[in-house]
């Protein structure tokens, strides 16, 4: 016989030494006298001491033998705890108006004290004996009982006969309003299959699942998320279930949800099934909570537009969703559980939240944001995409992600065709995003600038109008930025030797050192010459800019680059060059996100040519 089995052989023959000592003691003829103070709880059944039921009742076991007996009249239907406190080693017995035992304990409670948890009916009277483990053992006691408070009107009364009802599969909000509150539910199984029972919120909940006659099918108390329960079992349709729910400890209050998935027919939750029957989200942006409640459930909603702006909807769940945007019939998804776009005030868009994998059952948030476009302050870059803030073309504007939430909106019509680079500077973590003619987004970036600052390179088509957007990269935090725009004209940045295109590139008479700035983030400057012989040349740069140089022939096709192959961080590029013909030569910073004077370096003009000193070249 193994440990636990002698453990449990041993307390099994000191109960039934302990209620045939007690058996004994209530029949004796001499116990029939034997008063044992005058202490409430008399000792038997005919002259038990009365209690108004909950409360708090001192007492003792005053002499050897002595059992207190009391009765009571439960006011409510539910769960009561009946219970001991104090040093003495007590023993509790629970009685019917029959006088039969329903209960009994001896060491649930705290210390050696009694407990006993029972669900008693309304109207009906009980008998509470309280006595002593060793026969002749005497000492004080408190009977603590408990249950009379009545736990609000939230769904779930507290007994099987009393079970709240419920229609389907669906999530119903509840709460246990005071310690000790157990919530009773019925169901009867709308089809054949598996179910899914669970809590949500409170983070300690106990889950029970019984058959018709009362019989436990299953329990559990930490398989859902963050210690809420999850029963899954298989229900046969017709029959009636119940659950019954409750805090871990029992001494503690809180909101739950439970959560029931697996009807065939997906309930009534918020999301129709198809577009036709799709569910209205609201006139304005927010948060709905819905469930994928049986397998194979697909939740459609609407949502008429209300303003030209950026909108983001997102499905959050404990596990993975994907979800849906568009007409109805034409979806766009990017196989995640959310999406960004741009839609014009009045259009009515449908939203499809759906598994990732078949036949999983959950509650999910779906939210949608966007309806405001951010109405941020006064800062450049109105917060919608009809208000943009112009731009006259390249060039830097200062401005601020001044609330959470902030999109700032600018526009510009392309001065000419060409590659254009949109980038911000600062200390922010931006997002940029580029927009066509027609609203839709192009381009998007999040990292490619200079620490976490955006930067997007685009080709643009000349008289053609486009947005682009900024704003922080989680929508949580603030502060200023910088929006820098180049290509116009090949860049455009002040009046420093070196045009900004290819087409108006400034013209060299040949090798030598040309004084210039890079003055403005990603600026580049464009320089040409007509190489005066055949031979090798050297184009570099010097000063403390990180350099980045290009060579093009006379097509305008780049021949060579480099960035670092000077000293420091400045470019070099050594090439062989075809006397009378034309070469250009760009100079960037490399990051296009500094300013700094350079100087541009060319030699090997006539092998050389390197000035009148003696000893021609």
């Amino acid at each position: 016989m193994n440990t636990e089995m002698v453990i449990k052989t041993q307390r099994l023959f000191k109960g039934i030494l302990w209620i045939l000592g007690i058996m004994i003691i209530v029949m004796s003829p001499a116990n029939a006298s034997a008063q044992c103070g005058n202490d409430p709880g008399d000792d038997s059944f005919e002259t038990a001491t009365p209690l108004s039921v909950c409360g708090s009742t001192p007492a003792a076991i005053d002499c050897a033998g002595d059992v207190d007996f009391y009765w009571f009249t439960v006011p409510k239907s539910g769960y009561y705890t009946i219970e001991t406190t104090g040093s003495t080693n007590t023993t509790l017995h629970l009685y019917n108006a029959n006088e039969d035992a329903i209960d009994s304990d001896w060491d649930s409670g705290s210390g050696t004290n009694a407990l006993i948890i029972y669900p008693l009916a309304s109207g009906q009277r009980y008998y509470v004996t309280v006595g002593v483990y060793a026969i002749d053992d005497t000492g004080d006691y408190t009977l603590v009982i408990s249950g009379c408070d009545a736990c609000g009107d939230d769904p779930g009364d507290d007994a099987f006969s009393i079970a709240t009802p419920l229609s389907g599969c669906g999530s119903t909000p509840a709460a246990f309003d005071c310690a000790g509150d157990r919530d009773y539910y019925s169901l009867t199984a709308p089809n054949s299959g598996s179910f899914t029972f669970e809590t949500t919120g409170y983070s300690d909940t106990i889950l029970r699942l019984y058959d018709a006659n009362g019989n436990t099918i299953d329990t559990d108390w930490d398989s859902g998320t963050s210690f809420n329960a999850r029963i899954i079992a298989t229900l046969t349709s017709g029959l009636e279930y119940f659950i019954v729910v409750f805090e871990n400890g029992e001494d503690n209050t809180g909101d739950y949800t439970l959560v029931i998935s697996g009807c065939t027919d997906c309930g009534d939750d918020p999301g129709d099934d198809d577009p036709a029957t799709a569910t209205y989200f609201g006139a304005d942006c927010g948060t709905k909570t819905a469930s994928i409640d049986c397998t194979d459930d697909i939740d459609v909603y609407f949502f008429d537009i209300p303003v030209d702006a950026e909108y983001t909807f997102t499905s959050t769940a404990i596990y993975d969703t994907v979800l849906s945007v568009g007409s109805g019939t034409n979806w766009v998804n990017q196989g995640s559980n959310t999406m960004t776009r741009t839609y014009t005030a009045g259009t009515r868009m449908f939203v499809k939240v759906e598994p990732d994998t078949a036949g999983q059952t959950f509650e999910y948030d779906l939210e949608i944001t966007g309806c405001d476009g951010g109405t941020c302050g006064n800062d450049p870059g109105n917060d919608n995409l009809a208000d943009a803030t112009p731009l006259s073309g390249c060039g830097s504007t200062p401005a601020a992600i001044d609330c959470t939430g902030d999109l700032d909106y600018y526009w510009l019509t392309a001065p000419n065709s060409g590659s254009f680079t949109f980038e911000t500077t600062g200390s922010i973590d931006t997002e940029l995003r580029l927009y066509d003619s027609n609203g839709d987004s192009i381009a998007t970036d999040d990292d490619g600038g200079a620490g976490s600052n955006a930067r997007i390179v685009y080709t643009l088509t000349s008289g053609q109008k486009y947005s682009v957007a900024v704003n922080e990269y989680n929508n949580d935090d603030t502060g200023d930025y910088t929006l820098v725009v180049s290509g116009c004209d090949g860049g455009g940045c002040g009046n420093d030797p070196g045009n900004d295109n290819l087409a108006d590139a400034t013209a060299l008479s040949g090798c030598g050192s040309t004084a210039a700035a890079i003055d403005c983030t990603s600026d580049l400057d464009y320089y040409w010459l007509n190489a005066p012989n055949s031979g090798s040349f050297t184009f570099e740069t010097t000063g403390s800019v990180d350099t980045e140089l290009r060579l093009y022939d006379s097509n305008g096709d780049a021949i060579a680059t480099d960035d670092d192959g000077g000293s420091g961080y400045n470019a070099r590029i050594v090439y062989t060059l075809v006397g009378g013909q034309k070469y250009s030569v760009a100079v960037n910073e490399h990051g296009y996100d500094a300013t700094g004077s350079y100087t541009l370096e060319i030699s090997g003009c006539s092998g050389g040519g390197c000035g009148n000193d003696p000893g021609n070249d």
